[in-house]
This record gives structure tokens, sequence and C-alpha cells, in this order.
């Protein structure tokens, strides 16, 4: 099954419907168009679903742009949808926006601890360049609202509940930071932008997003275990396992974004994280494992795998200020991962 059957499965269009009746002011939508990067990823697939529905059963009568450097996918996906338009294209190395954009979702990124180990240029590259072109592209017009996902990592190393006013330690030496560093870059680029061009942008710093519409390359923790456990294999635990994470589920993550799309006041942050999904890497590993009926294995990582590994033992997100706009995730942990079995045990939904 390709990603396009797993978007037909009842269970899947629910959680699509849900957001879609979110109370959200949608009518600032009508007629509008909106630029999506990354649109074939975790959160860019269900960001374009989203759309792509309150469009077709509500009327919207969107135009997506959906920015994507993997065209067969991004055809196989969203090749049959009406009113989109797909890009293929490294944003790395420029993108001329002809078409008049109304807001842009900026969700590119290469987020996973194989990339930051094996092309850590390619992750500063998409995540610093990728944004600078994006905005030069649009620094003579100000009424686009951008929207950048960025990462609760850009908090650096602490060891305790991150706000949005909070900053730790990063090492600019160290080639781990590849990823943090360049989502503090492209922030930083952001407000110059803000300041020099009145850019209207809204940041979201997420935490651990997870869900089923992951690639079958996604080498994060979650995919990896959740794929042995969908493969009846025994999930491979390669470090001890007690680092703590803030995690969401990607319909939860969604519609945050969405609300601070809406509401979010410009030039602002919001840290992006359900306080009922707080676990260690350990935990999660025997939560997937027994939805899957598996068990956890210890084995020793590579030195190639210890590179991309995150440094941060304890990476909770305070999420209060994006509450504070009516926010409210609704799917816990262990809901969250009964649900990715579910969609992934549908025959093939991992050969995408």
């Amino acid at each position: 099954m390709e990603c396009e059957e797993l978007r037909n499965l009842k269970a899947y269009k629910r959680e699509i419907s849900q957001i879609c009746d979110e109370n959200l002011p949608w009518q600032d939508l009508r007629g509008k168009t909106i630029l999506i990067t990354g649109a074939t990823g975790l959160i860019g697939t269900y960001l374009s679903d989203v759309f792509i529905q309150r469009s077709m059963i509500y009327g919207d009568n969107l135009t997506l742009i959906l920015v994507s450097r993997n065209n067969d996918r991004a055809r196989r996906i969203f090749g049959n949808e009406p009113n989109v338009i797909l890009v293929s294209t490294d944003i790395s190395k420029g993108l001329d926006i002809r078409t008049k954009v109304d807001y842009i979702i900026h969700a590119a990124s290469d987020a996973d601890p194989v990339s930051f180990s094996t092309d850590p240029i390619g992750v500063v590259l998409t995540n610093f360049m990728g944004t600078l072109n994006l905005l030069n592209s649009i620094k003579d017009k100000n009424d686009i609202r951008f929207v950048f996902l960025s990462t609760g990592e850009v908090y650096g190393d602490s060891d305790k509940i991150k706000r949005e006013s909070d900053f730790g330690s990063l090492d600019p030496n160290s080639v781990r930071s590849c990823y943090p560093e360049s989502k503090r870059g492209a922030e930083n680029l952001l407000a110059c932008f803000k300041y020099m061009c009145e850019l209207d942008y809204v940041i979201i710093r997420l935490c651990h997003i997870f869900g089923a519409t992951f690639k079958k390359e996604d080498s994060r923790a979650y995919a990896q275990f959740l794929r042995n456990a969908i493969d009846s294999k025994d999930i491979i635990l390669k470090s001890s396992g007690e680092q703590m994470r803030s995690m969401c589920y990607v319909s939860d993550a969604v519609s945050g974004i969405l609300y601070a799309m809406f509401i979010g006041e410009s030039g602002e942050a919001y840290n992006l994280a359900n306080r009922d999904c707080i676990t260690s890497i350990r935990k999660l590993a025997a939560l997937v494992a027994s939805e899957g009926n598996v068990k956890v294995i210890k084995r020793p990582s590579t030195e190639q795998e210890r590179l991309g590994f995150s440094k941060n033992k304890y990476s909770v997100l305070d999420a209060s200020k994006l509450e504070s706009l009516g926010w409210k995730p609704k799917v816990n942990l262990q809901d969250g991962i009964k649900r990715c079995v579910y969609l992934l045990k549908s025959p093939n939904v991992l050969s995408r």
C-alpha cells in the first residue's frame, strides 16, 4: 500500500476531519494560496491533506503549492488532487515564487539522525539557505504569513523544562549541532527580515512528533521502533534509553501549527508539545513493543550512529503559550502509538 492508500483509510480520514472541524477562523483561507515546503514529509503530508479536505468538503477553494525534493513521491501522493501544484526542487538551491502566495508553511528539513551523521552540510543548507531563499523570494511582499517549523533542540542542553524565553548551551564545533544551530540561524533570519522588510511570521518549536505518515527511510527512534513492530521484529535499543522527551501525535501537532498560523502573534515563537506525551526512549520502545507483541533488545550503536544521536538528555517543552491560543492536544502517548500501529498494519503502508 502506497501513501495514497493510507490516506483512504477511514481512521486516517477521521483524524483529518477532526482537525478540519477545529474552532479556527477558516474563513480567512477562502480563495487563498498556501505554499508548503517538505510537503511529502511526516507533517507536510498531514497538513496538505487537511487543506485538501477543507477545500473539497467545505468549499474553501484553496490552491496548494506543494514543494518536495522527491517528485515521484509527491506525484504518487498528491498527483490526482485538484487545485494542487507540485513543485520538485531543492530549496537550498533556490525557489522562484511567481504565483501570488498568501501563506508559506516552511516544513522542509532533514530531521533524522542518519542525515545528521552522513550529510550534516546538507542539513545546514536546507535549514539555513532554504529559509533564506524563501525569504528573499518574498522580501518585497508584506502580505504573506510565514510559518516556520523549528525545533525544541534550539534550546540546547539543559536539565529543565524549556520555555520560549529559555536557552541552554549548544556546541557549534560539534557535527551534531548542524540541526539545532541551523534552525537557530533560520529563526534569526526571520527576526532580521521582520526588522528590515516587515515580515509577518510565526515560529513553532516542535518537540518529537510521531505518526504513520513518516517516510520509509526515516531513521528517528520512533520510526525504527514502529517499523520493527509492524514487521514482527524485536525492537533494537541502541542507547540506555534514559533520555526524556516531549512527544506529540501528528494530528495534534498539525492542529497546533494551524492555531499558531491563524492566531499566533507576529514575530513570536511557540513551543508545541503534549504534556501527556512525556516519556523516556526506553519507555517508548517498551510501549511500541507491547503494541506490536515483540521484545526490546539492547544492542551497541556504531560510531556512525552515535554521531547522529542528540546529546540532550532532557528535552521537555512547556507549551503553555500555544495552549493560551486555545490549542488543546487530544491524543496521549499510548493512544497515539495504537493509532500508528493500526494504520501501519494495513498491508504495505511502509512501502512508500
